[in-house]
């Protein structure tokens, strides 16, 4: 059976939540500091060429997601944190739990995905945002602070993800994968976490997650739910497009 994620809007968010979510912000606020300072260092003391590149896209990527993390600290402080930006509805609960510094309900990041783009994207790694391109499907890839994000990991889930929803590549706008650890970085008891949202073209965001006790395992088995709910999906419109076609006088 398919794990797939019901996007609901509630009118209320009930006050533990809340204090996740503030929880949550903060220890990435906190994080993103750290990281920026050892990154700062490491790019003024130098280091081969190749390092100092990832270095400083990894800095990008951590002053990206510190910036997200204000902004998402400051609608909590003003009281208007889980409405959207643009329409001014609830932001999902479950987009929240997954990206607390999301600014933008599903539909509407739907709609800003799709304006014209502004410039060929820049790649950055794991530790922010790292898009890549498989034809038209853009993949972006982002973990919470107690799951390392290194090049082998990305690699990985960048492979895993290409190889399974490939064939979906002319369909897909963009895909997200999430990777958290749900023990909290607790030694022993890793229980990762890799949530998948795809954006389909003229369609809404769905979303899958799936635990297992690695993120290469928690990886491949969402990609697995998710290209069996894309099979789903694209199977019944075309099922639909097909008996359209039929009544279709000629």
């Amino acid at each position: 059976m398919t794990n797939q994620l019901t996007m609901s809007r509630p009118a209320r968010v009930d006050e533990r939540r809340r204090r996740g979510w503030t929880a949550q912000l903060l220890e990435n606020r906190g994080f993103r500091l750290e990281q920026i300072d050892q990154l700062t260092v490491e790019l003024a003391t130098g280091g081969t060429p190749g390092r100092q590149q990832v270095a400083a896209a990894m800095l990008a990527a951590a002053q990206l997601s510190l910036r997200d993390t204000d902004d998402a600290l400051r609608r909590l402080a003003a009281g208007t944190f889980g409405t959207c930006g643009t329409c001014s509805g609830s932001i999902e609960l479950e987009r929240l739990d997954v990206l607390p510094m999301a600014g933008l309900c599903t539909t509407c990041q739907y709609q800003a995905d799709h304006q014209p783009p502004a410039g060929i994207p820049v790649g950055l790694p794991a530790v922010g945002r790292n898009p890549t391109r498989s034809l038209h499907m853009q993949i972006l890839f982002n973990t919470d602070k107690h799951v390392e994000a290194e090049p082998q990991l990305t690699q990985q889930v960048q492979d895993t993800v290409d190889t399974g929803l490939r064939r979906f590549a002319g369909q897909l706008t963009r895909v997200e994968v999430h990777i958290s650890d749900q023990s909290g970085g607790l030694a022993g008891a890793a229980d990762l976490r890799c949530t998948i949202e795809a954006r389909p073209a003229e369609r809404q965001p769905i979303a899958v997650h799936e635990n297992a006790a690695t993120a290469q395992q928690a990886c491949a088995g969402a990609v697995a739910k998710m290209r069996n709910l894309l099979e789903t999906t694209f199977g019944r419109a075309e099922a639909r497009q097909g008996r359209d076609t039929i009544r279709r006088p000629q």
